[in-house]
């Protein structure tokens, strides 16, 4: 298995999790690893919340 790109603390939740699915969100200078039940489910939430960061932030 390759592990090429992923951090040690990526590799870790991904050992103890098996086949959990996280992503990160950068919130206020902190990133915070949110567990989602699948990719197609991070994908919305990620798109919606990228435009009200948007705004927000201008």
């Amino acid at each position: 298995m390759s592990k090429g790109n992923r951090s040690a603390a990526g590799e870790v939740a991904h050992e103890q999790l098996e086949c959990a699915v996280f992503r990160v969100e950068r919130r206020e200078g902190a990133y915070l690893y949110v567990l989602v039940e699948n990719e197609a489910v991070s994908e919305s939430e990620v798109a919606s919340e990228s435009e009200s960061e948007a705004v927000s932030e201008s």
